[in-house]
């Protein structure tokens, strides 16, 4: 019988789909050490029954260094290290590595073909690459195309595994070639800058870290562009001016005995003129004094309104929502809905879809949630009305995944951790909410005149409630008015008066900024310590522009020219290292200003 080699990307991505490709049945498990299980299962495949052999990796299993004669800070100059042709690098399996690589070889000696069941991402793609390179070293037959193949899905069910199976294709080898060249650009950029910048510091400062911390200042051109928005949105704030401003506010009630008190706003808004709003003021006071302190209800205007229900769910807006709803960092969030992913329970998670395709079964997703106390009641709903649902298309298609969904029930016993239990449950009603109607309503907006003067008081009457039934996450919040209110009518004024307030405005923005120490979180926002603050400030006044997002918004876009055959590898390198080394020379030739800046934070050494 024929043995086939399945690798994925994580252990428990092996099990679910080991599960799913074999409807739960007669599957074999091995165990390799305490880390790696080998999953064996009898299978039907181009009309004859295989074995199917299926164990996993952990992410990457090769790693990029510089050779040894570089590894030394003093071994080289900065510049040479962003040029290829003066500092070598190498690939290479690390120590805490080698087990799965013996791992791999070891299974792959058997097997006549390898399916590659990697993450459909181009990391993914970089990863099954990894494991191929690895297998051929031990199985020749496993250089022929033929023999190799990629397993593309979006969610670990049993209907995604065996359309997967059904429809494998090669690996995508510009996406390989694109994540090579972006390794190699961050593991030369951020050596370079590292060192420079480190002993820089080292040697003219005094920088105090918490503990033992030896003062390292670590460049990533991610996290430095990261860094810059923080670092900007604080400029912003300690620059902006605050502004009093004037307003009226007109408190009345209806005649009738146990009247609700309403209190209405002004239709000018707002006047940064002070005398301006005092005198309006003493006008609207005056007609009052001199109309038995009532106001007439001048027009009544009613129509229809809706809230829209959301988009279907991204990953960005998977990371703005659960900040917002728990409070959750990005780097939580995503742990915990890749844990979901791999155990089956939600589509692939890094997506920037916010479109469902055609082909999506959306009727049997939605039926999957039945049997669910906190929502089934809904599902019943949609489903009966089935034909009054469907999602809203968005701008977004990545052409790889769909948007984020559930694709099993929620486990009846719930999840281990919280987190699993929050994230899951923000997918499943965003899910549903999407897929069902949008909110119904109607808005009254009664204007009262005084004098000259209007103001109005806005009442919302929800008259469907859609898909806020499960979303628990958007407020529409219901105003009720007085039903006596018609126009003509007069209203007892209780109050009028002139207030005052300010025009402000407030920030927010990740882990590794926090660890190195350039940032700190205060309560749910980011604010710059001096490190980050000098890094930032010190870069904007060499013209060294590293903390812009520009920076790597411009990499990326050239990148992603390689992934689609546009352009090639190594020009892109090049290009992207001649623009680091313009950036480390501007630096170096002005270590002066670096000082200067450097200076207003700290103490020299």
């Amino acid at each position: 019988m024929k043995r086939i080699l399945n690798i994925a990307e994580k252990p428990s991505a092996a099990r679910e789909l080991s599960y799913a490709l074999a409807a739960r049945k007669n599957v074999k498990i091995r165990e390799i050490g305490r880390r790696l299980r080998v999953y064996e299962f009898e299978l039907d495949w181009d009309h004859e029954k295989v074995l199917m052999i299926f164990s996993s990796v952990a992410g990457h299993i090769k790693a990029l260094d510089f050779h040894e004669n570089y590894r030394n800070w003093n071994s080289c100059d900065q510049l040479a290290l962003l040029d290829p042709t003066k500092t070598p690098i190498k690939e290479f399996v690390p120590e805490d590595k080698k087990f799965l690589e013996q791992a791999l070889k070891n299974e792959a000696k058997n097997c006549c073909k390898l399916f590659l069941w990697l993450d459909c991402d181009s990391e993914g793609e970089k990863i099954a690459y990894e494991v191929l390179e690895i297998c051929q070293q031990v199985n020749l037959s496993m250089r022929a195309p033929e023999n190799v193949k990629r397993a593309r899905f979006s969610a670990i069910t049993p209907r995604d595994a065996r359309n997967a199976l059904q429809n494998l294709t090669q690996l995508h080898y510009p996406t390989i070639s694109m994540v090579s060249t972006r390794q190699e650009i961050d593991l030369r950029a951020g050596a370079a800058f590292t060192r420079f910048l480190t002993k820089f510091v080292q040697d003219t400062f005094k920088i105090p870290l918490h503990g033992d911390k030896k003062v390292i200042l670590s460049y990533g051109p991610c996290q430095f562009p990261t860094l810059g928005l923080v670092v900007d949105r604080l400029l912003t704030i300690r620059a902006f001016q605050p502004r009093l401003f004037y307003y009226l506010e007109l408190k009345v009630r209806c005649k009738r005995s146990g009247a609700e008190e309403l209190v209405l706003s002004w239709d000018r808004k707002h006047l940064f003129d002070r005398y301006c709003c005092a005198l309006l003021y003493e006008i609207c006071y005056s007609y009052l004094s001199q109309n038995h302190f009532e106001s007439v209800v001048s027009d009544i205007k009613k129509t229809a309104k809706s809230r829209r229900r959301p988009l279907p769910l991204d990953t960005v807006e998977l990371q703005r929502l659960a900040s917002r709803v728990f409070r959750f960092s990005s780097d939580a969030t995503m742990k915990a809905a890749e844990r979901l992913y791999s155990e089956g329970y939600i589509s692939y998670p890094r997506t920037e879809t916010n479109t469902f395709p055609s082909t999506i079964d959306l009727f049997k997703l939605i039926s999957l949630q039945q049997d669910d106390p906190r929502w089934g009641g809904f599902v019943q709903k949609m489903k009966e009305h089935w034909n009054d649902c469907s999602p809203r298309k968005g701008s977004k298609d990545d052409k790889a995944h769909p948007p984020i969904h559930p694709t099993k029930p929620a486990p009846k016993q719930g999840f281990p951790n919280k987190e699993c239990e929050a994230i899951y449950e923000l997918v499943t009603r965003r899910f549903l909410a999407c897929c069902s109607t949008d909110a119904k309503g109607y808005e009254t907006i009664v204007i009262v005149k005084v004098g000259f003067e209007s103001f109005r008081i806005h009442g919302l009457s929800i008259e469907d409630a859609g898909y806020l039934e499960v979303y628990p996450y958007d407020h529409w919040s219901e105003r009720t008015l007085p039903a006596e209110l018609e126009i003509g009518m007069a209203l007892d004024v209780i109050s009028l008066m002139m207030k005052e307030g300010t025009d402000a405005t407030m920030a927010e923005h990740i882990r590794k900024i926090q660890d190195r120490e350039y940032v700190v979180k205060q309560g749910n926002c980011f604010y710059p310590m001096a490190l980050g603050l000098a890094l930032v400030e010190a870069f904007e006044a060499c013209e060294a522009f590293l903390a812009r997002p520009t920076c790597r918004s411009e990499q990326e876009r050239d990148l992603r020219q390689i992934s689609e055959g546009n352009r090639d590898a190594s020009d892109v390198l090049y290009a992207a290292l001649a623009a680091f080394s313009c950036n480390l020379q501007k630096l170096s030739t002005a270590t002066n200003v670096l000082r200067q800046v450097f200076s207003v934070h700290f103490d020299c050494s």
